[in-house]
């Protein structure tokens, strides 16, 4: 998995809160890898590596690497910031498509939705962004933890997870429903 995005998006807090359920204040980047196990449904667990990016202009280059060997992808925005989501619809979408696995699954992440009253970028308009390009989108909140668990867990479970394990999983709890 690969977190792409413009600095000072929230890129790195969004992985810290995703393994620690917290906000974490100071948070610096500096292209680390953070590598964990997950468990899916139906108890398959894989190996994960998440690679934080530095949004500067002068990295760019480096993570051509990164962007060949990404089963996914998450283009992170801060919603105050219309440059950021600018960056994120021109530049960062064009080395996606250009660079990943065609079958890459991206999610729109349109970050810091504490800063409502600051916001420059619509959820309608990010949501159209990301249903022309077939991504998943969601709006998070790393200081109020909101939906950034849920993005990662979304889009592990879509990369990694294919139909014939989703429809087994939904069979076998509906038949220990229907046993209860």
């Amino acid at each position: 998995m690969i977190i792409l995005g413009d600095s000072g998006a929230g890129k790195t807090s969004l992985i810290s809160c995703f393994q620690s359920n917290k906000f974490d204040k100071v948070c610096s980047t500096s292209c680390d890898n953070y590598p964990m196990a997950f468990k899916l449904l139906g108890g398959k667990i894989i190996k994960l590596e998440i690679k934080d990016t530095l949004g500067q202009e002068r990295y760019r280059e480096i993570y051509n690497s990164f962007y060949k060997k990404a089963d996914c992808c998450i283009l992170v925005y801060n919603i105050a910031d219309s440059s950021s989501f600018e960056e994120c619809i021109n530049k960062f979408n064009n080395k996606i498509k250009k660079n990943c696995k065609k079958n890459i699954k991206v999610a729109l992440c349109g970050n810091m939705i504490d800063l409502e009253n600051k916001r420059e970028i619509s959820f309608e308009k990010a949501a159209k962004f990301a249903s022309e390009n077939n991504y998943i989108f969601m709006e998070t909140s790393c200081k109020q933890t909101l939906n950034v668990k849920n993005i990662f867990e979304y889009l592990i479970t879509t990369t990694f997870l294919d139909s014939k394990d989703l429809l087994n999983n939904n069979l076998k709890n509906l038949q220990d429903f229907n046993n209860k």
